[in-house]
């Protein structure tokens, strides 16, 4: 009986992982978009983006398609 959390622990967090996989649309996620448009651009070769002024320091400026 002891032995049986170990089998059964890792399956249930696999279960909660496969639902909550399974339960968002793709590029649905919080960050998604940002991620989508960081990655256009690096493919295009935007690599040295500058910021824009007044905003977050995190935001920065692509032109993407």
């Amino acid at each position: 009986m002891g032995v049986r959390w170990w089998i059964l622990t890792p399956l249930a967090i696999l279960m909660i992982i496969a639902s909550w996989v399974m339960a968002t649309p793709p590029l649905a996620g919080p960050d998604e978009p940002s991620h989508i448009i960081a990655a256009v651009a690096d493919a295009q070769g935007q690599t040295n983006r500058p910021q824009v002024p007044g905003n977050q320091p995190a935001r920065q400026e692509v032109l993407v398609p």
